[in-house]
């Protein structure tokens, strides 16, 4: 694949199989974790996180459990920088 999008979380290591990718990973709002950013750097790939919005009627022990949404038009513009070649929008 020449993105891969989808929420932290152990989905993400498919990216070990991939050669050239840029890897979209989405986070709820005021939590970021380096696991997959560090692994897309160790395979040579782009990393870009995007954060999301709270859903406001859910209550979360831990931030990292918090549900979140996040903006399709959001999305859309990661892969679209990402296959246009814009490597820097959003990057680490």
């Amino acid at each position: 694949a020449d993105v891969l999008v989808g929420p932290s979380g152990s989905g993400l290591t498919n990216m070990i199989f991939s050669e050239d990718a840029t890897i979209i990973e989405a986070f709820p709002p005021e939590f970021f974790r380096t696991w997959f950013y560090e692994l897309a750097k160790l395979r040579d790939l782009t990393h870009r996180p995007i954060f999301g919005d709270e859903k406001k009627d859910t209550q979360a022990v831990q931030p990292r459990h918090q549900d979140f949404t996040v903006s399709p038009d959001l999305i859309d513009q990661a892969v679209q920088d990402a296959i246009s070649g814009n490597t820097t929008a959003g990057q680490l």
